[in-house]
């Protein structure tokens, strides 16, 4: 149980780092990047999905790692 947590979480704090990316890449127009992060996000969200349906607790780990991977990636800028 601990083990798929943790991997769920660091899995979502990827992915929210990839969104980031995502997001920075749109605003800055750069196609190329943008459409490269746009095809990982669904396949990642995709797994993850799987992963919840077997338990949903697993949504407080999708919610800190979305948390600690958003702060990262702003983080990251700075």
């Amino acid at each position: 149980m601990i083990v798929q947590w943790i991997i769920v979480f660091f899995a979502y704090v990827l992915l929210d780092i990839i969104w980031a990316e995502y997001t920075k890449a749109i605003a800055s127009k750069k196609r190329m990047m943008a459409s490269l992060w746009s095809a990982i996000i669904p396949v990642m969200s995709a797994i993850l999905f799987v992963a919840f349906i077997s338990n949903m607790w697993l949504l407080t780990a999708a919610a800190c790692g979305a948390f600690v991977g958003t702060w990262l990636s702003l983080s990251i800028d700075d």
